[in-house]
């Protein structure tokens, strides 16, 4: 006859799973922290003994005595924005190894909605904060120092307990306005989120329009028109953009979800695109390639971002006073079929 087993009315111990599996005690713990190594022959007779006895490990028990709770609080703009949800996949990858539970606020671009998260986060007793592309004032994010935060795809400078990674768009974007310039174009149109409290909006247009017009181009030939990273936006500056006098030949959306909207609109507008505009995204994300004409865009490391981040924050949360706590990543130039034709066809367009 096997082993009798407790009634499930009988809350079992780590000693009856030690007992049942033929291991000790100290095993069976490194197999739920994960701290330490365990073999998969090991662990799968662990894990066998624990779903027999119908054992369930205490984890507030655990996290009371270890005064922590591997739970971490992800606050996110928009996780329907494939540039977002690559960033919190990259979180995502290093939490599951690292054993730790995420909890998502999605916050729809809203700086009250982000406090709010943050205030949820901090009474749940989370051991730390991922906060993405917050639209808080700098502020507003520096005046909470008990508990740590890693910022995401926004540069600030961080103080103790908060950590910074973002992608530096300066080589990504200076290296489209070239390939536009290189290929002839003299008219130039930016359509990028709002400048006024996104940071990294602000940045990307003002990086290419300088480059732009450190080359000559006339102040006259560049327009610029501001709104929400969306399809929607996208599509109505396109429509907007095509009702002028002085067409745009250059078209640099800073993000690749309104750089769809553009040339959707552009398409649906009778453009041929890149032979009556060229048109380039930011960001790189999966549709880039997919859309036709596959899109130039800036490549950002979005993933790695977040798994950087999530790194920072373990080397935060543990007190690591030797982290480097601000972290800036490259960005560069993916040319597609959006703007790579003719230099002979674009002197035309600008004649």
């Amino acid at each position: 006859m096997g082993e009798k087993l407790k009634s499930p009315l009988m809350a079992s111990t780590l000693k009856d799973v030690a007992k049942l599996s033929g291991v000790s005690v100290a095993t069976i713990s490194n197999v739920i922290t994960r701290k330490k190594y365990v073999s998969p022959e090991v662990t799968l007779k662990v894990k066998q003994a624990m779903y027999r006895l119908n054992y369930r490990p205490n984890m507030i028990a655990r996290s009371l005595k270890i005064k922590k709770t591997n739970n971490i609080g992800v606050i996110v703009p928009d996780i329907g924005n494939p540039f977002f949800a690559d960033i919190v996949k990259g979180v995502e990858r290093v939490a599951k190894r690292e054993g730790c539970q995420l909890f998502l606020a999605n916050t729809d671009g809203d700086a009250k909605s982000e406090e709010a998260a943050f205030n949820a986060f901090v009474s749940q007793n989370v051991d730390g904060i991922v906060n993405i592309a917050p639209r808080m004032p700098d502020a507003e994010l520096l005046c909470r120092p008990d508990m740590p935060q890693v910022v995401l795809d926004r540069h600030i400078d961080p103080p103790v307990r908060m950590g910074c990674v973002y992608a530096d768009c300066g080589p990504g974007c200076r290296e489209l306005a070239r390939h536009f310039l290189a290929l002839g174009h003299r008219r130039f149109a930016c359509f990028t989120g709002p400048v006024e409290n996104v940071p990294n909006a602000r940045d990307r247009l003002e990086t290419f329009r300088a480059e732009v017009l450190r080359a000559g181009v006339a102040a006259r030939d560049f327009v610029a028109y501001s709104g929400e990273f969306s399809y929607e936006n996208g599509y109505a500056f396109m429509k907007k953009l095509l009702s002028r006098r002085s067409l745009a030949t250059a078209v640099f959306v800073s993000s690749d979800i309104m750089a769809w909207g553009a040339l959707e609109s552009a398409r649906e507008r009778g453009l041929r695109i890149p032979e009556d505009m060229a048109i380039a995204g930011y960001d790189n994300v999966y549709f880039a390639a997919l859309i036709a004409p596959a899109l130039t865009t800036v490549k950002a490391p979005q993933s790695e971002a977040g798994r950087l981040g999530f790194r920072l924050l373990l080397d935060l949360i543990a007190g690591n006073q030797h982290a480097e706590r601000l972290l800036a990543l490259e960005t560069e130039l993916v040319v597609r079929a959006s703007t790579d034709f003719d230099r002979k066809m674009v002197k035309q367009l600008n004649d």
